[in-house]
């Protein structure tokens, strides 16, 4: 009877030291849990801060381009302009020769 007694105690103390175990490892697993969550949830905010960045850095660059290839073709439009203008005026200037050497 003795012996049955002593071995429902320490049934009961390891039962009491298990149960502890297990707190203790839920309490480690929950700050674990939450630890992954912060490190998480910093990770997403910096990954969305460099992904914003990147996305102004792309968006200045196409303005820039943008502008860039629309003074081109304003400085082409220029330039086909300039070379009409001096075409009339080089064909009138031709013509207005041409006319003065058949009154010759």
């Amino acid at each position: 009877m003795d012996d049955l007694k002593a071995l429902s105690a320490e049934l009961r103390d390891s039962l009491r030291s298990l149960e502890k175990r297990h707190n203790n490892l839920e309490e480690a697993a929950g700050l674990a849990d939450a630890d992954l969550r912060d490190n998480l949830l910093k990770q997403g905010a910096a990954l969305s801060a460099d992904l914003a960045k990147t996305g102004d850095r792309l968006a200045s660059e196409l303005d820039r381009i943008t502008s860039q290839l629309q003074a081109d073709k304003l400085d082409s439009s220029a330039l086909a302009a300039g070379l009409t203008d001096l075409a009339a005026r080089l064909g009138g200037a031709a013509a207005a020769s041409g006319k003065r050497q058949a009154r010759s």
